[in-house]
């Protein structure tokens, strides 16, 4: 039995095949990632990684997939209508915990109707039934989907569920109840992760549609499991319910492929790919989890997912010089020289007739503008031209703000930037040969020249900042500083620029060192060349792994089924009694409400592993008691989780 794992990155769409019963390697391949359609790429990738074996397609038995797709969708703010129902509270006293900076919720309308319920549980005030089948009524015809968010509904979601039943009385679209995503306290953080979810479902479910259909016509009939912010698997029919929990699919199948391919208990893992470097810590065996949620694109949700860092410095990462003749590299990701020049052949006269290697692309944006105005006539100027500089560009708009229209539609993706990169500096090497050596050899003595430097010289700046930048940041990450450092990113530290001295070795007069206490396991296509130096900077073990440039898709395929469900046991005083929640069950002592609480859990748990996907399930109970010195105990926080393999199937076990 062999299954396929498969990622979906920036730059390139991974796949491998796996033997299931030790876990070899059977075959790997890369495609091009295709942003305007993320299931080409994936499919093209499947087809190689086939095609490379001897595997038939009835021997597959397990399609495991990991995307950037949901992140995406969010930061480009696209998806459905979506139609927000409040119970309890109106949309004001939820912005009272809004975050500072965090956007408008993007929802079509917001209706607010009497219901919710308090803290303890009990209803605040009864529902207005006819009120909202009215505005469901309403509403229905004009939005792709509806989110239902009631106060305290953590505590007692019977409020939301009702609304959800008396929506599906009416409409087929989607309903998603914000109990059903988040098992935490949070009214603003809930309504978010609702509305986004409901927002994205049919984007997500494209994708696994598209997917489907292409594992059909090439005759495969497993199941196929997309990987979750937390690196658990669920199979594809939860996937498209629960879209949302697909944020940050691709670093936390970064981050189990690493751990896994090491067979290390504790490491910080790197994947170096071409827009990014991802950096997340492994103890015993499992990766650090942002338990309060992950923040997409400004929205806090209540989405547990890797705590892994995204440091705008990878193969793809912008090679430029500043207006003070300062080389830097990053954070902008634009299309290498060595690729461009496959899909434009009069780049390479163009570097020489305008002695740049900085040019715009149109056809090979991500997005295209609305008709009309200003953006759509840069844009069909730079279409003309491409691959356009800014000479010929202001040259054929003169009266337009060329330079900032330009800097807005490649912020929001509509224009595309193609440059000097590490990328082509591997080209030059001899290390990475995928491309046009020719026009990265043109644009490395390009700027070279620029700098008054050889391109060896350049190599080794770009190098040693490349390294330099990626030690600094995992330093920052592993030292109690680290969330002070993130939190004032923007302004500048003594703290950054005492610890970058300190990785460089000297402090004044004084020599210095520090070292990492866990080694560094690198994946992605460029670790090889930048992992050992980082390492060496940081005085620990570098660990390159067979297999590592398609570590993330390993990553996809050997994770677990995973679900958790949390329960709160609650002393309440007048007449002291024990309460667990959701919703609302009393008992007369501590132990009979805990006993019960862990046997619901237990129940709740399991169905969801068991609707995910899992089979060969098994329970781990944590219960945290929280008990004062002079007033004794006050409340427990259980969490059951219920951890499963993937059921396989396939042709040959029918």
């Amino acid at each position: 039995m062999f299954g396929i794992g498969i990622s979906s990155g920036g730059s390139f769409t991974d796949a491998v095949i796996m033997d299931l019963k030790n876990w070899h390697v059977v075959s790997k391949a890369k495609s091009p990632t295709t942003y305007n359609d993320f299931s080409l790429g994936i499919i093209n990738s499947l087809d190689k990684v086939l095609s490379s074996s001897n595997v038939r397609p009835e021997e597959i038995g397990l399609v495991s997939l990991a995307t950037t797709l949901a992140t995406n969708a969010i930061i480009e703010n696209k998806g459905g209508k979506v139609s927000l129902i409040l119970l309890g509270f109106q949309q004001s006293d939820m912005l009272i915990s809004k975050p500072e900076n965090a956007r408008d919720l993007p929802v079509h309308n917001i209706m607010s109707f009497n219901g919710g319920h308090g803290p303890d549980g009990i209803e605040i005030c009864p529902l207005d039934l006819d009120a909202i089948e009215d505005g469901v009524k309403r509403s229905k015809d004009a939005v792709d989907s509806f989110a239902v968010s009631g106060l305290f509904s953590v505590r007692n979601p019977i409020h939301e569920m009702t609304v959800k039943r008396i929506i599906s009385r009416h409409t087929n679209k989607p309903v998603v109840c914000g109990f059903e995503l988040a098992g935490k306290l949070g009214i603003y953080e809930r309504t978010v992760t609702a509305v986004l979810n409901a927002r994205i479902m049919p984007i997500v479910e494209r994708l696994i549609m598209s997917v489907k259909a292409a594992m059909s016509q090439r005759n495969i009939c497993a199941p196929l499991m997309l990987v979750r912010g937390d690196g658990a698997l669920m199979n594809d029919a939860v996937a498209m319910e629960r879209a949302i929990e697909t944020i940050q699919s691709g670093p936390a199948a970064s981050v189990i492929g690493g751990k896994f391919l090491s067979s290390k208990e504790d490491v910080v893992v790197m994947d170096i790919g071409s827009t990014t470097t991802i950096i997340c810590s492994v103890k015993a065996g499992a990766p650090k989890i942002d338990e309060s949620g992950a923040t997409i694109a400004g929205w806090k949700t209540r989405v547990r997912a890797v705590d892994a860092d995204a440091l705008g410095n990878g193969g793809d990462s912008w090679i430029s010089v500043d207006s003070m003749g300062i080389l830097k590299v990053g954070p902008r990701r634009v299309i290498p020289l060595a690729f461009a020049s496959k899909d434009f052949p009069s780049l390479k006269g163009k570097m020489q007739q305008f002695e740049t290697v900085d040019f715009f692309s149109a056809s090979k944006a991500m997005r295209r503008p609305d008709a009309g105005g200003l953006s759509q006539k840069l844009f069909d100027a730079v279409l003309n031209l491409e691959p356009a500089t800014i000479i010929e560009i202001k040259k054929e708009l003169k009266s337009t703000p060329v330079d900032l229209l330009i800097g807005m539609l490649e912020d929001s993706g509509y224009m595309a930037r193609i440059g000097l990169t590490p990328t082509d500096l591997m080209h030059v090497k001899g290390l990475f040969t995928l491309g046009d050596v020719e026009a990265s050899m043109l644009g490395t003595g390009i700027l070279a020249k620029r700098l008054n430097i050889t391109q060896d010289q350049l190599y080794e700046k770009v190098w040693d900042l490349m390294v330099q930048k990626n030690a600094l940041r995992l330093a920052e990450l592993q030292t109690p500083l680290g969330n002070m450092i993130m939190e004032n990113s923007e302004k500048p530290n003594p703290a950054v620029e005492i610890l970058d001295s300190i990785i460089r070795g000297s402090l004044g007069d004084i020599s210095v060192s520090c070292s990492l206490n866990v080694p560094i396991v690198g994946i992605g296509a460029p670790a090889q060349f930048f992992i050992p130096q980082i390492a060496e900077r940081l005085k620990t073990e570098s660990i390159i792994p067979q297999h590592y440039e398609v570590g993330a898709a390993i990553g996809s395929l050997v994770g677990n089924v995973v679900s958790t469900f949390d329960l709160l046991v609650r002393k309440e005083v007048m007449p002291e009694c024990y309460v667990v929640f959701p919703g609302r069950h009393v008992f007369s002592d501590l132990e009979s409400a805990a006993e019960f609480a862990i046997k619901m859990g237990k129940e709740e748990a399991y169905k969801q592993a068991e609707k995910t996907g899992a089979i060969d399930i098994e329970f781990k109970v944590k219960r945290e008691d929280k008990v004062f010195s002079k007033i004794g105990f006050m409340w427990s926080d259980i969490r059951v989780t219920a951890t499963g393999r993937p059921a396989l199937e396939s042709k040959e076990l029918k």
